[in-house]
């Protein structure tokens, strides 16, 4: 599908991550051992660029795919020596006897990233609309971080959750002024970005791993230009 990535929203400051038993020290330890993921999702992203990063593969480990909230209640109950999930499972699994915390996206920033993306017919036919929607995002950042504990509850509220869920949730949490956009998007004078970077190492993982036939050229999903041509 012609599409726009026109906004980063945050991205995972430890609210991903890998939860173990606690005799399992390091990423090779998970070598041969029981390791539940949610297939094709942001975890299994996290999973296979942590075990690339120790010079592993999936082939060393004893996949067990599933959902991530039945990863972590798999966890929970000893049917699988580790998981790969986000909260509350990771504070769940640390507060077990038999569970740890192994590494969580803190030590990954910039890995985990959600952005907001728009089919390229209706951002071309409808701009003002989509910069209104990101100008309003950006807003809601703003309001967030000027007053958390009233924005904290209506998110809550938004999400069905109590008030100390999400607040627990959205540590794990760094949602995207409009300076972090520009980071983001911004290239260097290598003709990069850190969103190039991490669409190029997301083609060459998914295609080795079979989840994409081919590579999504970054160039062409790069709508970033409605974001950074705001002037705030």
């Amino acid at each position: 599908m012609p599409a726009k990535v026109v906004l980063k929203l945050d991205d995972s400051m430890g609210g991903d991550g890998i939860i173990v038993r606690k005799e399992i020290e390091s990423i090779e330890d998970l070598r041969g051992k029981k390791v539940a993921y949610p297939p094709g999702q942001p975890s299994h992203f996290f999973l296979l660029s942590v075990l690339d990063d120790a010079g592993m593969s999936m082939s060393e480990i004893d996949s067990q795919p599933m959902e991530a909230d039945q990863a972590g209640a798999a966890f929970v109950s000893k049917s699988v020596d580790a998981a790969v999930t986000w909260e509350p499972w990771l504070t769940k699994a640390a507060g077990l006897p038999h569970g740890r915390i192994l590494t969580t996206s803190r030590e990954k920033p910039g890995l985990i990233v959600d952005v907001f993306t728009v089919r390229s017919d209706y951002l071309e036919a409808h701009p003002d609309v989509v910069r209104g929607f990101i100008e309003g995002w950006l807003d809601a950042v703003a309001y967030w971080r000027e007053d958390p504990q009233d924005a904290g509850a209506v998110m809550a509220h938004a999400l069905g959750l109590e008030t100390e869920v999400f607040e627990q949730m959205v540590r794990g949490v760094r949602y995207s002024d409009l300076e972090l956009n520009r980071e983001f998007f911004t290239r260097s004078t290598e003709g990069e970005s850190p969103f190039l970077r991490l669409m190029a190492r997301a083609n060459q993982i998914w295609q080795r791993e079979g989840v994409i036939e081919r590579p999504v050229e970054p160039a062409a999903v790069d709508g970033s230009q409605v974001v950074l041509g705001l002037g705030r």
